[in-house]
């Protein structure tokens, strides 16, 4: 007879990944997550033991630090990874067998920058950026307005 809650020690190689489990790529919206690629996998685990190094570390430095890590990494040490994460994507295949990635535009907050964009959009968009009628260097083309039609090219 054995208790249920005696168990026997599990090595690291032994315990259960929470990619394992299909309810990890679904949020309680139900949106269905992508599977982690190699480099998520392993970014996954080496931002742990950054974490427990430095705790104060912000995110972003963290980041950086993972993209060369990564980066530099030879490809024989990233083999690993990268069987894990075609094992998850065939996982998340069988888990999910109608998911397609369809990926969202992100909705912009109204602040004054974007208000800002959204006149530069609106201005005349057969003018080039930048271009000023009013410049000798920069002539408008002919067909842009009659009026400028006689206007003398080699000026300026």
């Amino acid at each position: 007879f054995l208790s249920v809650h005696t168990q026997e020690k599990k090595t690291h190689d032994e315990t259960p990944n929470f990619a394992d489990d299909p309810s990890w790529c679904k949020t309680p919206s139900g949106h269905i997550k992508r599977p982690m690629n190699a480099f998520m996998v392993w970014s996954q685990i080496e931002r742990r033991k950054i974490m427990e190094q430095s705790p104060d570390m912000h995110n972003a430095e963290i980041s950086k630090r993972l993209g060369k890590r990564w980066k530099l990494l030879k490809d024989s040490d990233k083999i690993p990874f990268i069987r894990e994460a075609e094992r998850l994507r065939l996982k998340h295949m069988a888990d999910y067998p109608d998911y397609k990635y369809r990926p969202r535009k992100k909705v912009k907050s109204g602040n004054a920058n974007s208000k800002k964009r959204k006149q530069r959009k609106e201005r005349n968009p057969t003018r080039p950026r930048g271009f000023s009628s009013q410049h000798p260097r920069h002539p408008p083309p002919p067909e842009e307005d009659r009026r400028l039609r006689a206007w003398n090219w080699t000026e300026g």
